[in-house]
């Protein structure tokens, strides 16, 4: 029996390594399911196209044709994602608010009273209201709401007023419980 001597094994080791790397980094063979973060990445892409066109032509005029050519996809990819343009929306209105909302280590209740709690919410709340996202679909909304209700609909049912709504009640409820 031939042992190897430990140059080849580190040879070895160094070419299994290698065949690892080069495995991770060929591309992906064309047809059939995507992997998890490949289909994260198209959904992203999806929704960046989506956003931008939303926010510059309006709902009205961004079609589904349009979204799907700017992100280079089929219809057919499309709507293995999104049932229509209406899901399209809300998934839209979802990614923008999740985008301007505090990061969730930043703490939102934090001051020595309840003047500075209340400012500190406040400037979030502005900050976040003031966003060009935020403006934009804001303007969006209003100019589209007539022709298309929904919009309302799919900004408000995200919850976002909602919640700093509750947020602020059950601080002021606290604090005059205190008193």
């Amino acid at each position: 029996m031939v042992r190897a001597s430990p140059t080849d094994r580190a040879g070895s080791a160094i070419a299994v390594a290698e065949e690892r790397r080069r495995a991770r980094t060929r591309k992906p063979r064309l047809g059939g399911r995507p992997s998890r973060a490949a289909a994260l990445e198209l959904r992203d892409r999806i929704l960046q196209v989506a956003t931008e066109l939303f926010l510059t032509q309006g709902y009205g005029s961004t079609s589904i044709e349009a979204v799907a050519a700017s992100a280079g996809i089929s219809k057919r990819t499309f709507y293995h994602r999104f049932d229509d343009k209406a899901a399209l929306f809300a998934a839209v209105v979802h990614r923008i608010i999740e985008q301007i909302r505090p990061p969730p280590g930043v703490p939102l209740l934090e001051g020595a009273n309840l003047q500075k709690i209340l400012r500190r919410l406040a400037g979030l709340i502005l900050s976040a209201a003031l966003t060009p996202e935020a403006i934009a679909l804001h303007r969006l909304v209003t100019a589209e709401s007539v022709r298309f209700p929904n919009l309302v609909r799919a900004v408000y049912d995200e919850g976002w007023a909602q919640e700093a709504t509750a947020l602020i009640g059950d601080l002021l409820a606290s604090f005059g419980r205190r008193f």
